[in-house]
């Protein structure tokens, strides 16, 4: 039709699109009349019977609609108690869906069950087969409710008929109804009562049957204990009643010379020790009173230096002979009587030790609490305030690191990976720097705090083991942190921790004025101040070894023993959770209570897999009455240097030292103590060596190499982490 040009062309054109659309019309007219008459054929057919059979459908559907299942359910009483013994007779016959149908049903996953049991009631029994049994009663409770609904049904001639109103009553009852009702028919049963129901069902009796058996024992194991224990606690240290003790409390801040006052009265004394929380503050008064002419012994768990004094000791807190006789003892740091894990022995040493004369050294916090330690055990007492000697301020000037550091700076962080990079990029802009921290090995903490002392390091950068007891020359203390990782949770510092920690400065006799700083929250550290700790309310309670005779096993023993101390509001609960752990995979092993508590009291790092396969071995030599081949464990130090990136390589073979010198102390075994000593020196030279050379290693970058900053919470530079961000790979562009 393109090729049409004229007037006469287009008319024809136009014609024949007229009869084109005339043709459709017609076509679609007679399309949409059969149409209709399909309908209406469609309208008339079906039997008489299927019209009936639709009517009755309708009616039941219209019913089911219009009804409200809990009036029909709910309130039906009958019903109600019809269900009731449905859930008893499935507790007594059927396999609760809880285990999996192809796992077999043993102790270990009963037990289990049983815990979720008793925390999340009989919900967890809800299961698609226990509710499958209950809907069953339900449905038929609905069909009988209805006339019109039971008519249908019974008109049904095939299963398949009624599938349609059945999934129509489900849809309205089971998710409305299901929840509510099994709530109300579960709600009498307590979790005794399922349990009793479970005693009588052929696949849990057996199981069922040594958990009372396991109770019962228990009960009767918590029943021995408490008879093991006296109502009069203090009454477990018969020695220290029939004595007649005074206590002399030193309490005071830090820099105040409370520990040096009761020093003075351990150097008059004719017999005398020492108890400190650090083998390192041990350590300074064996050479203080060494120095002033009165011979002391040193002995704490890894080591003993002149065993042959008996006259004086200086030793850590866990090292009290609660028997021997001494005219004087110091208790140091008693603040620590409320800790979790070591605590317990503070109230020991209060309640336990044999002295004429008892000095306490601590912390305001901690007096109270000490006081009636020692009016429960009926003694007498004077408490001497110190004051701080020097002047604390809180420095009002902002810090920025490294820009405001100054020299006898102690820099406060709270992990090992923070005091190397912190000390790391110091050095790297030349300044000297000494480092603390826990896991630093002792010997080299002390070398450290004489080269600070001395004045061949500018500042100190430390963890907050800076804080118990060490008298360092510190002019100013600066938080770069101001939260810690407490084991659990990282938490914001306490007050009495910034206290302890901040009190380092301006040491008595060197400066006037001690400083404080901080970095980041300062609002915080100055707010701590301003205020004073909570005292100390609760004490944590050393296990009574006296229990060791009782009948069941030591993990049991611990279990009953830190339960009955958690419901006691007088007690803090005891942190038992590593002894109990270690005492279950001794028990594997033997039987002996007293050889794995000898071992479960030993310190050192089970989480360490080089450690504790070590003491395994050990454990296993003494339950099989072998000869433990100590020789074949000590390190080989290299006589080649050693770089930064070895120090956590030096630190493990320290602690493998530290771990045989704890056995060969422990079980007698003295003559080889020497040669595991010298080792562990060799290696606390090498860790000087490295500390000394001020080249440790500044963070960088994983991805491209680039010197990161100390605290960057990332191993990875921002710039990286764009371009990481940027790959199809993470969702970029």
């Amino acid at each position: 039709m393109k090729h049409i040009r004229n007037s006469s062309d287009k008319s024809a054109l136009d014609k024949l699109l007229v009869e084109a659309s005339e043709q459709k019309d017609a076509s679609t007219t007679n399309a949409n009349h059969s149409k209709k008459r399909r309908h209406k054929k469609k309208k008339k057919t079906g039997t008489p019977e299927q019209i009936q059979e639709k009517e009755r459908f309708g009616k039941a559907v219209s019913y089911i609609e219009r009804m409200d299942p809990s009036d029909v359910i709910m309130k039906d009483e009958e019903l109600l108690e019809a269900l009731t013994l449905e859930l008893e007779t499935y507790f007594k016959t059927q396999k609760v869906t809880y285990f999996k149908s192809e796992a077999p049903v043993n102790s270990d996953n009963y037990s289990v069950f049983l815990d979720q049991l008793e925390k999340k009631s009989m919900s967890i029994l809800l299961n698609r087969h226990l509710r499958n049994a209950l809907y069953n009663k339900m449905e038929d409770k609905i069909i009988e409710s209805s006339e019109a609904v039971k008519a249908y049904i019974d008109s049904c001639t095939t299963p398949k008929q009624t599938l349609r109103i059945r999934k129509l009553i489900k849809a309205r009852v089971y998710n409305r109804v299901m929840d509510p009702c099994y709530n109300l028919i579960s709600s009498p049963y307590s979790v005794k009562d399922i349990r009793n129901f479970l005693w009588y069902n052929p696949r849990y009796h057996d199981f069922e049957e040594a958990k009372r058996e396991e109770e019962s024992a228990a009960e009767l194991l918590t029943a021995n204990i408490l008879k093991e224990i006296p109502d009069y606690y203090p009454d477990l240290y018969p020695a220290a009643r029939r004595m007649k003790r005074h206590f002399i409390l030193h309490i005071g801040p830090t820099n105040s010379g409370k520990t040096y006052d009761s020093i003075q009265a351990l150097e008059r004394a004719a017999v005398g020790i020492y108890l400190g929380p650090l083998r390192l503050l041990a350590h300074e008064v064996y050479e203080k009173l060494t120095a002033d002419g009165v011979p002391c012994r040193m002995k704490t768990g890894e080591e003993d230096i002149a065993p042959e004094v008996r006259d004086h000791q200086a030793s850590t807190i866990e090292m009290l002979d609660s028997v021997k006789h001494y005219n004087v003892a110091v208790i140091d740091e008693i603040q620590m009587i409320a800790d979790r894990q070591r605590g317990r022995m503070w109230t020991a040493a209060i309640l336990g030790v044999c002295a004429d004369e008892v000095h306490l050294c601590g912390a305001p916090e901690g007096k109270d609490i000490a006081i009636k330690l020692i009016e429960d055990c009926g003694d007498t007492y004077e408490v001497i305030t110190h004051e701080r000697a020097t002047e604390l301020v809180v420095e009002k000037e902002h810090f920025s690191f490294p820009d405001d550091v100054q020299s006898k700076d102690a820099l406060i962080v709270f992990s090992k990976r923070n005091v190397l990079a912190c000390a790391a990029e110091l050095q790297g802009i030349g300044i000297s720097c000494s480092i603390i921290y826990g896991a630093l090995p002792y010997d080299v903490r002390k070398e450290e705090v004489r080269k600070f002392t001395d004045g061949e390091t500018s500042v100190v950068v430390a963890t907050d083991a800076i804080g118990m007891g060490m008298n360092l020359p510190i002019r100013r203390v600066v938080f770069l942190e101001s939260e810690k990782f407490d084991g659990m949770t990282k938490r914001p510092l306490r007050t009495e921790e910034i206290l302890q920690i901040g009190g380092r400065a301006g040491r008595r006799g060197l400066y006037d004025i001690g400083y404080v700083n901080a970095e980041f929250r300062k609002n915080l550290i100055r707010n701590a101040f301003k205020s004073a700790p909570d005292p100390i309310e609760k004490v944590a309670l050393p296990f009574p070894e006296s229990l060791l005779g009782l009948d069941g096993s030591l993990s049991d023993i611990f279990t009953r023993w830190g339960a009955i101390q958690q419901s006691n509001d007088a007690f803090n609960q005891t942190d038992l959770s590593v002894e109990i752990k270690l005492c279950r995979f001794l028990e594997q092993k033997t039987d002996d209570k007293e050889l794995i508590y000898k071992f479960i009291t030993m310190p050192f790092d089970e989480d360490n897999i080089t450690l504790f396969s070590i003491w395994e071995e050990m454990a296993d030599c003494e339950i099989e009455h072998e000869i433990f081949d100590y020789r074949r464990f000590i390190p080989e130090i290299s006589m080649t240097s050693y770089s930064a990136e070895d120090l956590s390589f030096l630190e493990e073979n320290y602690q493998v030292c530290d771990l045989l010198c704890y056995y060969l102390n422990r079980f007698g075994l003295p003559e080889e103590y020497e040669e595991v000593s010298e080792a562990r020196s060799e290696i606390a030279v090498k860790i000087m060596e490295v500390l000394s050379k001020q080249e440790l290693i500044k963070r960088k970058c994983r991805s491209c190499g680039k010197q990161i900053k100390w605290n960057s919470p990332y191993n990875i530079c921002s710039e990286c982490y764009e371009k990481h961000m940027r790959t199809p790979f993470y969702g970029g562009w």
